[in-house]
């Protein structure tokens, strides 16, 4: 199985048989999985929109959603077998105040409702950041997340496709 970390500022497709993971605090990653093809992307984004055309790059929002479509779809995936998870969004000590973290959550869900890609789950918010890892063979996300000092793990959460969450 091969793993791949991913930085803040890129993104990374493949084929089944690959592990992306990355670390989050305010920063978003989004999952995107096609069930059909077992391939799938991860984006991770710092700020929400590019405002400068000469210095967009993915780590804004704005550019790292439409670079991760256009990926996918380059390399045959369908707009309509696509589904979408969102992770990140941490604003320590800010619970309740709009933050950078909750601009970018509103922006990739902006982005992917714009290109009607399904978002399937998500876990956006909070105080603390978090590890993602998913692997894009079978969709599934695993989640770990300090709070407190205690670390909690959240494994096999499959991702649903928009027919079996009607």
């Amino acid at each position: 199985m091969r793993k791949h970390r991913l930085h803040p500022g890129y993104v990374y497709i493949a084929d089944g048989n690959t592990i992306i993971w990355t670390v989050l605090s305010s920063g978003i990653a989004v999952c995107l999985w096609d069930e059909r093809s077992h391939r799938g992307g991860m984006n991770h984004f710092l700020r929400p929109k590019s405002q400068d055309p000469m210095k967009a790059s993915p780590l804004f929002g704005d550019v790292a959603l439409s670079v991760l479509i256009a990926k996918l779809l380059q390399v045959g995936s369908r707009r309509e077998d696509l589904v979408a998870r969102l992770y990140g969004g941490a604003c320590p000590g800010l619970i309740g105040k709009e933050t950078v973290g909750i601009e970018n959550a509103r922006v990739a869900r902006m982005i992917l409702e714009q290109y009607e890609i399904p978002i399937a789950a998500e876990h956006i918010g909070g105080e603390n950041g978090r590890k993602i890892i998913f692997d894009v063979d079978t969709g599934s996300v695993e989640m770990e997340q300090r709070e407190s000092g205690l670390l909690t793990v959240s494994r096999g959460l499959s991702l649903i496709t928009a027919a079996s969450a009607a």
